[in-house]
């Protein structure tokens, strides 16, 4: 009875093992302590397309790629020590087409090699593209311009290009595997880390713009930090990558600072100096520079207008100098390029007056000159005193359009000057005007020719605005006078050479005006003794003859006469 009963019980056993290989997704090749194959699954026969047949008359050397058997032997040592040895390995096919496999290896108590093999061809294809890939994206993130970088949850660098090291003045090799407090000064690692944090902890990518010290000078940098998650979602690492936007900030500023100059300069009308010079502080603030100076071209020269910063400490009535185009050769090149002219280095510029550089301590500037449609009417000079000066773009970008600014102010301010006093003109003929006919009205209401001559010589000379009138009538060699209002007295005698011009008037038959009395050939009265300064002189005439002659004096100051008061004493 035991032996029925043995027998059923292996037969059952051998048929579970048979199933068992036969139907593993799996190759599998089973084979003696002579490496000879004796049993395979359907499985190792697809995968090596023979029959198991053909298998079973094979040796394991017989299904090993030669290359790969002799770079890399059988595991004997491990194998007889009972140790599972599992490798990647090259077999060859019947037609001799090589398959990546990986293989699992144990040999058993009697001698037996079983091997799990499974094909890894496609896994290899995928692992050889992804290894182009990332060598692709390697050589292009160490090409790059940006600074790219890669931190664990550690906060150690697993990853930095040659960029992201060159600006640390590190190697790579400096750098990776070490902590972020230990790359970057105490306080800036300890906002670094700060920020990966909250990255790694919300698993969210983040942007941020701040200023960082490279190299001794304070940088203005953008950062993007990704987390690089794995299977699971979880965020294991941080791609990071940076980006120097120094001048982009500078760009943003300066346009900023144009926005408030325009608005500055839009804002001149009668203080045309003060707000000149309000701009130009807002100038010197954004450009960094030391000094700034408007220059005006007039004739064959340049006159200083306006001065800003350190170099009005170099001396007293600087406004107004001038300069010759000798002394100034930069400005005349700015004048016939109409571009602005840089100079890093003004000691060393073979286009600078050595001379006036040294005198007014200059270094670097920026010249941008000043145009009101095709005429220059001066320059623009950023001034830097104390060391050479590496000027960007973004710099010779600002100096341009901030002296376009300052040119169409200038030349909006001289339209707002001229319409002002066209108005004032304009203004002042009316009220004359008036006054006339008030005049007019009074002198006929007035039977009594001196009463009206009174009234006549008051009330013009409260129009005219000025301290004095009179009529003088004209008695053989001399001129009397015969009615006055104010300073001046009815009876006085005045000779052709005393006052030269009333000569000139009757012979030029014109009206005569002398705007200062002082030191002026037409007038040979003693200013001092007769006090007068200014004189409009009309003529009176009865019949085509000059009998003589309404005038008004001024006796305090200098007085300019304009047209409306000219058209006035006439009338």
């Amino acid at each position: 009875m035991t032996k029925p009963s043995t027998f059923k019980t292996k037969n059952i056993k051998e048929i579970d093992y048979k199933s068992l290989i036969d139907n593993a997704s799996d190759a599998i090749f089973v084979a003696d302590k002579d490496y000879n194959y004796i049993d395979v699954n359907i499985q190792a026969c697809k995968l090596l397309s023979y029959t198991k047949k053909e298998l079973l008359k094979l040796n394991i050397r017989d299904t090993l790629c030669g290359e790969n058997l002799l770079g890399q032997p059988l595991w004997f040592d491990e194998l007889l020590a009972g140790k599972m040895v599992k490798s990647e390995r090259c077999l060859c096919s019947k037609d001799g087409t090589p398959i990546e496999v990986e293989i699992t290896s144990k040999m058993l108590s009697d001698k037996t090699l079983v091997a799990i093999v499974r094909d890894i061809t496609e896994r290899k294809a995928a692992e050889k593209l992804l290894r182009r890939s990332e060598e692709k994206y390697r050589m292009l993130a160490e090409a790059a311009n940006d600074m790219i970088f890669i931190i664990n949850q550690e906060f150690e660098v697993d990853y930095v290009n040659q960029y992201a090291a060159r600006a640390l003045g590190l190697m790579p090799e400096e750098i990776v595997g070490k902590n972020i407090s230990e790359v970057f000064p105490e306080e800036e690692g300890y906002k670094r880390i700060q920020k990966l944090k909250i990255v790694f902890d919300t698993d969210s990518p983040m942007y941020t713009e701040s200023k960082s010290l490279f190299f001794d000078k304070w940088t203005w940098i953008d950062t993007s930090l990704t987390p690089i998650k794995n299977e699971q979602g979880e965020t294991t690492a941080i791609l990071g990558i940076s980006r120097d936007i120094t001048e982009k900030k500078e760009v943003e500023k300066f346009s900023d600072s144009l926005n408030i100059i325009n608005t500055t300069l839009n804002s001149i009308t009668t203080d045309f100096e003060s707000t000149l010079n309000k701009a130009l502080k807002e100038a010197v603030k954004v450009m960094s520079c030391d000094s700034v100076a408007l220059l005006f071209k007039e004739n064959d020269s340049w006159r200083l207008g306006y001065l800003q910063g350190l170099i009005t400490q170099l001396g007293k009535n600087l406004i107004g100098m001038r300069f010759s185009k000798k002394e100034f050769p930069i400005a005349n090149i700015a004048e016939q390029t109409r571009e602005v002219i840089v100079v890093n280095d003004a000691l060393k510029d073979s286009r600078t007056n050595k001379s006036l550089m040294k005198k007014f301590k200059v270094r670097s500037s920026l010249n941008a000159p000043l145009y009101v449609g095709d005429n220059n009417i001066g320059t623009l000079n950023f001034v830097y005193h104390t060391s050479p000066v590496k000027f960007n773009v973004a710099h010779i970008d600002f100096s341009y359009k901030v002296a376009t600014s300052f040119s169409l102010a200038i030349n909006n301010s001289e339209l707002y000057t001229a319409k002002q006093e066209l108005i004032e003109e304009m203004d002042k003929s009316k009220k004359l005007s008036d006054s006339l006919n008030d005049i007019y009205g009074s002198i006929c209401s007035k039977p009594c020719m001196r009463n009206a001559l009174q009234i006549l010589l008051e009330k013009a000379a409260k129009s005219f605005g000025c301290e004095s009138s009179a009529f003088l009538l004209k008695m053989n060699d001399y001129w009397s006078v015969k009615d006055a209002y104010g300073k001046l007295k009815p009876g006085k005698c005045l000779s052709d050479e005393e006052i030269k011009l009333f000569r000139f008037s009757a012979q030029q038959k014109t009206k005569q005006i002398l705007n200062d009395a002082l030191g002026n050939n037409k007038i040979n009265l003693d200013p001092n003794r007769d006090d007068i300064r200014s004189l409009l002189i009309a003529r009176i005439i009865v019949k085509s003859e000059t009998i003589g002659f309404l005038v008004f004096c001024f006796h305090s100051k200098p007085a300019i006469f304009n047209k409306p008061q000219v058209d006035f004493a006439n009338k």
